[in-house]
């Protein structure tokens, strides 16, 4: 994995955009289309901003969340409110976007369904985004979460968990989450994680090798890039 340091928030986003910009071009030159996983956060919401003023055929682009709590796509807590209010606009407005809520009433009941249509991304995830909590999360890959074996095991074949974290101020109230599972990290063609602040860089540096982080890094191996900013 690579980790990069810049000096800026505003340093970061423009570089991150800059990255994936350019992944998702060569997907498109090489197999006239590409995959682009997104999450939820504070920190990448100003990246998706910048990228929705680029110049490149969206229509060809497929985006999906790593993660959703579940909650109505109207919900303020929402991923898909987010991506749908910071990246499908102005030259983004004709990317096609597969929501993981459902109308199911439980993500558990969901993951059937999920699964089937997330297989477009299968063998197609050229870009994912990731972020980190305090925790030591990224994904919905809380610590001691319910779920949390079956969403990290390599051998789950499904591309789609539900999980029930513990409540903690990281959570929030939302604890019931669907999120993408090891297979699909492990063949993303580029990893970004990006995080900011001096306290979730020291979670990411600390020597706890049983964070969830800690798994991310092993499946996405030399595939990772890390973009931190005070």
């Amino acid at each position: 994995m690579t980790l990069e340091i810049y000096d800026t928030r505003h340093a970061l986003v423009e570089a991150a955009s800059a990255r994936i910009e350019s992944a998702l071009k060569a997907a498109i030159r090489k197999n006239d289309r590409a995959g682009l996983i997104l999450s939820g956060g504070s920190t990448p919401g100003p990246v998706y901003e910048h990228l929705s003023t680029v110049e490149l055929d969206w229509r060809k682009v497929t985006v999906g969340l790593a993660d959703e709590r579940w909650v109505a796509p109207d919900h303020p807590a929402s991923n898909e409110k987010l991506i749908s209010e910071t990246l499908l606009k102005n030259e983004a407005l004709n990317a096609t976007l597969l929501p993981m809520k459902t109308r199911h009433a439980t993500a558990e009941l969901a993951v059937h369904d999920l699964n089937d249509r997330y297989q477009t991304f299968e063998g197609r995830m050229d870009v994912m985004v990731l972020g980190m909590g305090p925790d030591g999360h990224s994904l919905s890959w809380f610590p001691e979460a319910r779920g949390l074996k079956n969403a990290i095991d390599p051998e789950n074949t499904n591309l789609v968990a539900d999980i029930q974290a513990r409540q903690s101020p990281t959570t929030g109230e939302f604890t019931e989450r669907m999120t993408l599972t090891a297979r699909c990290v492990k063949q993303a063609r580029h990893v970004f994680l990006l995080i900011t602040g001096q306290a979730k860089k020291d979670v990411l540096e600390s020597s706890d090798h049983n964070l969830p982080i800690r798994t991310v890094e092993t499946l996405a191996g030399e595939r990772l890039t890390i973009m931190w900013a005070a």
